[in-house]
């Protein structure tokens, strides 16, 4: 009963101090109303507990605290090395190395601190076969499971690395029946990034499969998703709900959803933007009704293009319907094929000879097409703009844990001589650049024919009985400069008639 000394004490220099052993209770026990009720200290092992019965609930070491801020087992570490301070080991399948409870609400079962190495640490050897769980944490029906508190402002708070490449980092398996209403991740930042992705070598993030949409974003008007030195990014970046900057493959990849891929409700901006890709800005393999919907106060879709030939705001192999109207900014071309002898140019006028396909899918026709003249300018349909260029791309991405592959074919126009066989772009309707030869002089608004050698020439209008028209399929279009002699690319708005 003393009030300074321990109610047992034992030394040794090789053995254990106090060895105790029960076939049904506690080996050693120890109750202190003030201090320690068990303390051990020792070169190796301060206290060992180990627990013999095979059925049942056991515990090696057993520690118990009725104290607000007690610990039922508190072990310390003070010196260098792989030492630990509370160190627990299992083999039994459904066992625990280190297995804590706190009966109080705002209690914790395992707490750990640390200086400079590692406040709680678990380990699976998988070497012996284990599938075991390192860490594990039940928040019973209304608690958490597990809670990280970082003071740091400069030290990542959760660091996951994994070394077995075919599984995932940060795994989240939700089962139950009940409904999550703040969904399986729950992120609440009020100063920082919700999720922030420095660096993909293949997906920024993947959903494999959701029976609804894959990322909703309800309001995105919070703080700043990426913060980056003004030069490298010198955009106002404090409203988007998803930035990712940089992904070696996609920057979003969604394989099957239920409803929505994505779905964007409401935005004060734009509902999705691209800034830059170097193949698909958006690329939907696959939809059940629209491959994308979009409804916007000013604009339904807004497509540009970085590349300086401004090549392709909006690219599709198949036909696109305007319930409305149509309005371009420019003029109107169709793909065509080289079916002539010599080579075409841009500005030749061409006639056409037949029907060609395009590399691909399509199974629509173009015109296969030749150098237009006299003898041929009732068979006029366009103007050369480039020659036109298919390129195949196979692109390789993952399916439900399945590498899948993508045959996508690209398009772009190019400089030089189109020889036959080649593919070119015709302008059908709008201003074009038109090989003239002004053996009559030219005037804005004058119309225009085929010549011979693929140029234009200013169009004769027949007489019959006083009254002036033009042959019929003739008229390329009406110049839109001036050209009083030679020859060279004058402006004419095409309009075939």
């Amino acid at each position: 009963d003393s009030a300074d000394k321990p109610g047992v004490w034992g030394t040794s220099n090789a053995a254990s101090g106090v060895v105790g052993f029960s076939t049904d209770n506690y080996g050693v026990g120890g109750v202190s109303t003030n201090n320690a009720g068990v303390y051990g200290s020792a070169p190796v092992t301060g206290t060992i507990g180990v627990a013999t019965n095979g059925n049942g609930p056991t515990w090696g070491v057993y520690g118990k605290s009725d104290a607000p801020s007690g610990y039922g087992v508190y072990g310390e570490n003070t010196s260098a090395g792989e030492t630990f301070g509370v160190y627990g080991k299992n083999h039994s399948d459904h066992g625990a190395g280190v297995f804590g409870v706190s009966s109080h609400q705002d209690g914790i079962g395992v707490h750990g601190e640390t200086i400079s190495g590692h406040g709680v640490e678990g380990i699976v050897d998988w070497t012996k076969g284990g599938i075991g769980v390192g860490v594990y944490g039940s928040g019973g029906f209304y608690g958490t499971a597990g809670f990280f508190e970082n003071a740091s402002a400069t030290k990542t708070t959760l660091i996951v690395n994994n070394l077995e490449a075919a599984n995932a980092g940060v795994a989240l398996d939700v089962t139950g029946t009940a409904r999550f209403e703040q969904g399986g991740v729950y992120i609440d930042d009020d100063n920082g990034d919700g999720i922030f992705i420095n660096h993909a070598s293949f997906y920024g993030v993947h959903i494999p499969k959701t029976d609804l949409s894959g990322i909703v974003i309800e309001d995105a008007g919070g703080a700043a998703t990426l913060v980056m030195p003004e030069e490298v990014w010198p955009y106002d970046q404090t409203r988007d709900g998803i930035d990712i900057y940089g992904a070696a493959d996609h920057g979003i990849f969604i394989g099957d959803a239920g409803r929505s891929g994505i779905e964007v409700n409401h935005v004060a901006g734009h509902g999705l933007e691209v800034w830059n890709a170097e193949l698909s800005g958006v690329q939907v393999l696959q939809a059940g009704t629209h491959g994308g919907y979009f409804n916007g106060q000013q604009d339904g879709v807004d497509a540009e293009t970085a590349s300086s030939d401004q090549e392709w705001g909006v690219t599709t192999e198949d036909k696109m319907y305007a319930g409305a109207g149509y309005t371009s900014g420019g003029a109107m071309m169709l793909v065509a094929k080289s079916g002539g002898e010599g080579n075409l140019e841009t500005g030749d006028v061409v006639a056409v000879t037949g029907m060609a396909s395009v590399p691909g899918e399509s199974q629509n026709p173009i015109p296969l097409v030749q150098r237009a003249g006299k003898g041929n300018a009732s068979a006029t349909i366009g103007v050369v703009y480039r020659r036109f260029v298919f390129e195949k791309h196979v692109e390789t991405f993952r399916r439900e844990g399945k590498v899948d592959q993508h045959t996508a074919i690209s398009t772009h126009s190019a400089d030089g001589a189109i020889a036959p066989g080649d593919y070119l772009l015709i302008v059908v309707l709008g201003p074009a650049q038109v090989k003239v030869d002004a053996s009559a002089a030219i005037h804005a608004g004058d119309p225009v024919t085929a010549a011979d050698s693929g140029r234009a020439m200013k169009a004769t209008p027949l007489q019959v009985d006083g009254v002036e028209f033009y042959a019929p399929n003739t008229v390329i279009g009406k110049a839109m400069e001036p050209l009083k002699q030679g020859r060279r690319l004058i402006y004419v708005f095409v309009t075939l008639r």
